[in-house]
């Protein structure tokens, strides 16, 4: 089983939108540790799904802040990706003005497009991201999200073995892609300092 906590071996999340999410998630662990009842296991599912949501926007702003800047030392903008890691996406009404509405992406693909997207602008093989089975497991473990967010029946509200093992392997996932791009940025740093980037 995989434990999020902030145990002292464990480096603490440093980013201050990350911080609370995540403290909710060990907080969860925790309640599960003590009594692990159908609450429990339906918050630490709603925590999880907080953290995640929270690390894909603070994920994107990085992406799309990205993009842009090697856009434009490249001197060519990407305006469909750029446009895709929008909050908003514009509409032309009759009238000709533009108004904006929410960018409706649905979640895995806007999870998928972040963590692609980052992976390819630090070098690495995006397409490893989405080849085992943790991403299958974060697929799963949103079917269990929807069902509990919106039961049509008492069964819909329970989270079996099967849907914490899920949740997990998704927070596993995202934790582990996280991992791999800051380590490849680190990389990156490095070789910048050492002017072998190219």
């Amino acid at each position: 089983m995989v434990r999020f906590d902030s145990s002292p071996d464990q480096e603490p999340i440093k980013e201050p939108l990350l911080r609370p999410t995540h403290q909710d998630v060990v907080e969860c662990e925790r309640l599960l540790e003590e009594n692990e009842t159908q609450f429990a296991r339906r918050t630490f599912c709603r925590a999880s799904f907080a953290f995640i949501e929270t690390v894909v926007h603070w994920l994107k702003t990085l992406a799309r802040n990205t993009v842009i800047a090697k856009g434009m030392e490249a001197n060519s903008l990407n305006v469909s990706l750029i446009s895709a890691l929008l909050d908003q996406t514009a509409r032309v009404e009759r009238t000709g003005r533009i108004r904006l509405e929410p960018n409706m992406i649905p979640f895995l693909n806007h999870v998928a497009l972040v963590f692609r997207t980052m992976a390819e602008v630090t070098g690495l093989g995006a397409e490893a991201f989405f080849s085992n089975t943790e991403w299958e497991h974060l697929r799963k473990a949103l079917q269990v999200r929807h069902r509990i967010t919106h039961p049509k029946n008492p069964e819909d509200l329970t989270v079996t073995d099967s849907d914490m093992d899920n949740i997990r392997g998704g927070l596993t996932w995202v934790f582990n892609r996280m991992v791999d791009i800051a380590n490849r940025e680190m990389e990156i740093e490095e070789e910048m300092k050492k002017g072998t980037h190219h």
